[in-house]
């Protein structure tokens, strides 16, 4: 039987699906984690915090992805990233492998140039975000005993 926290996103809904059309980037895939679940499974996987960031993620302050490397030599790596609103759009974060180890130079460049076309599409889910939460609370003002009851 599914949870209701596993069913629930944080916050990222199908408008957070554009910010991955991304172009090609040989060798990497992003994977985001938009349920608590995956949050704390990538957490314990990696052996690092990103569960810690539920909340953050789904108050649209930061978008967390895991992410997989397969160089042109055969060379591995995974770890997470975080990719946080600026007023650019978007700008790259904490990228950590597992442990929290720091990523190889080269991963963290080609996420950056991914990171410089996902700027634009990004702004899609921080509005949709933002608008949810107004809805919400603006629902729960609305509802008996709420913020806004007499």
């Amino acid at each position: 039987m599914t949870t209701l926290a596993e069913r629930e996103h944080v916050g990222m809904d199908d408008a957070f699906a554009h910010a991955l059309e991304t172009p090609p980037m040989v060798g990497l895939e992003l994977t985001p984690l938009v349920t608590p679940r995956k949050f704390s499974e990538e957490g314990l996987r990696m052996r690092h915090c990103a569960g810690s960031y539920v909340a953050r993620a789904g108050a649209g302050a930061c978008f967390i992805f895991h992410v997989d490397f397969k160089g042109a030599g055969g060379e591995t790596w995974c770890g997470t990233a975080e990719f946080l609103p600026s007023e650019h759009g978007m700008v790259l974060g904490q990228l950590r492998g597992r442990a929290n180890l720091p990523a190889p130079n080269n991963v963290r460049g080609i996420l950056e140039q991914a990171t410089r076309h996902m700027r634009k599409t990004i702004n899609v889910a921080r509005e949709s975000i933002h608008r949810r939460t107004e809805k919400r609370a603006s629902a729960a003002a609305k509802e008996p005993g709420g913020a806004g009851a007499p």
